[in-house]
């Protein structure tokens, strides 16, 4: 199977999937909190954000085993360097449980000071998330393996047997417990499958010994990861507003973030899961030495981001008032001047991600890194001081001003360095796209204005036109290589559908 066919068809599963986590969302987050209450419902919110965490401890192994090994598959010694990767891996695993035990000691006793109720909880989810930890190896060997059908499709069965379980149990009458018992039921039945796949490969994984490589190799894998690990941190960072409007403002301005961002914050994933996809197949382009190649995957992957970015945003800012006001009330909604600059945020932090994501590929672990470091805390401290004054609207704001200001002007500099073109060249790569956007979104906020009273037909029929009109306009940009390859395949699948129905019919 070619690299461009096993991506389309792990990017088919990975958006079946975000779509029908968006399907059941609607009707499960009511659900919990008519029944585990809002006070719970915010608490769980709180906790499993403190949770993530944990993945400090990795210390980057993963997420450079992942791309080590798509390089090592572009050479002809790639059975022997891949065991040798995964031999420092295993016991660079088992160094990370030093790591380990005293964070989650650290976050379970944090999160028991302030929710003494909940300790039992706590120290669950806390020993479940300790003892599944090491088997994020697996899930990385099988990525850089290019191995995506199979991990989109376990993703999937984890999320419907979470899923399952949490409403069985929250109807039996457990509550917050309910929730517990599926995050940790999820992760038993993925930690088994990911064993058992990489098992059966084809290629011969495993190494032929797992004696002590000695501290040289091990340091030498881990130095670049610890600059990735420093990366979670940053993650964490970017992702601590819930703890942060907790902390500073109410549990009930944390139901009406959650509720109002919770469509955004399902759609946010689509762009990342097409750069993150896309990782092998740089890596093993960047290993050939095609430079030009390179350029041309470089500046594709951008516009084909950018162009799922905007058409996100023109839907969810059409629909969002209309949705969370039928799914849980319009007291829960922040208003249409948030959407929009929550979604404004999220789609130049996909430009940003697309740039700093191909510096990764470029071993850029440390800049990356600072530059994430920078950003983050300038989004926090920025959150900090403004949004007990100016309430949630501060949060994309904030968001906004750090990524304008640190991430996109460095990571722009860099690349252009990297593949040798000037600044002005790299952020002409989505030019084709930006004005074509700005054009759209700037109709489309003058008429959710809200002088035209717009129905919940007329929201539905204006999200429907204007996506058909910019999907319209992007089409040239799909028809050049090596994009045509996905536009001309999805055209002629849609062609054959309709020819079928054509032949039921007559």
């Amino acid at each position: 199977m070619s690299r461009s066919r096993k991506l389309f068809i792990s990017l088919i599963f990975a958006y079946g999937y975000q779509l029908l986590v968006i399907g059941v969302g609607f009707w499960l987050t009511p659900f919990l909190i008519k029944n585990i209450g809002e006070s719970s419902f915010s608490e769980w919110a709180v906790i499993s954000q403190i949770l993530l965490y944990i993945g400090i401890a990795d210390l980057g192994v993963t997420s450079i085993l992942s791309r080590d090994i798509a390089l090592a598959n572009g050479t002809e010694q790639r059975e022997s360097r891949i065991q040798e990767m995964i031999r420092n891996a295993i016991w660079l695993n088992i160094l990370q449980m030093i790591v380990l035990v005293p964070l989650a000691i650290l976050l379970s006793q944090t999160l028991i000071s302030n929710k003494p109720e909940l300790k039992s909880i706590i120290m669950l989810l806390v020993i479940g998330n300790v003892i599944f930890f090491p088997f994020r190896i697996y899930q990385a060997i099988l990525n850089g393996m290019q191995d995506l059908v199979f991990l989109s499709k376990l993703q999937i069965l984890v999320w419907f047997i979470n899923t399952i379980c949490n409403v069985l149990l929250v109807i039996s009458g457990y509550g917050l417990f309910s929730l517990v018992v599926g995050n940790l039921l999820g992760q038993l039945i993925q930690s088994i499958l990911l064993v058992y796949q990489f098992n059966r490969y084809k290629y011969k994984l495993k190494p032929k010994s797992l004696k002590f490589p000695g501290w040289k190799p091990l340091w030498k894998q881990l130095v670049p990861g610890l600059w990735v690990s420093l990366g979670s941190i940053v993650q964490g960072l970017y992702t601590s507003e819930i703890v942060l409007v907790a902390a500073l403002l109410n549990e009930q301005a944390v139901v009406i973030y959650v509720c109002t961002t919770k469509l955004i914050s399902i759609v946010n994933n689509y762009p990342y899961t097409l750069n993150v996809s896309s990782t092998p197949i740089i890596a093993e382009i960047r290993g050939s030495g095609n430079r030009e190649e390179l350029i041309r995957i470089c500046r594709s992957l951008a516009l084909a981001t950018m162009i799922m970015s905007g058409f996100l945003f023109i839907v969810v800012f059409s629909l969002n008032q209309l949705i969370v006001k039928m799914w849980v009330g319009e007291s829960r909604y922040a208003g249409d001047s948030f959407t929009f600059f929550t979604l404004l945020a999220m789609t130049i932090r996909h430009l940003s991600f697309t740039f700093s994501h191909t510096l990764f590929v470029f071993n850029y672990n440390i800049l990356n890194t600072l530059i994430g470091l920078l950003d983050s805390l300038l989004y926090v401290i920025g959150i900090s001081i403004f949004v007990q004054k100016f309430g949630l609207i501060s949060i994309p704001y904030c968001s906004i001003g750090s990524v304008i200001l640190v991430t996109i002007p460095i990571t722009v500099y860099l690349l252009a360095k990297e593949l040798k073109q000037t600044r002005y060249q790299i952020l002409l790569w989505i030019f084709s796209w930006v004005w074509k956007f700005i054009l759209i979104v700037l109709i489309l906020y003058f008429l959710k204005n809200d002088e035209f009273h717009l129905n919940m037909y007329e929201e539905i029929l204006l999200s429907g036109l204007f996506s058909l009109v910019y999907i319209l306009l992007q089409i040239s940009i799909f028809k050049q290589y090596p994009l045509d390859n996905y536009y001309y395949r999805i055209k002629n699948k849609c062609l054959n559908v309709v020819k079928m129905f054509k032949k039921n019919v007559d």
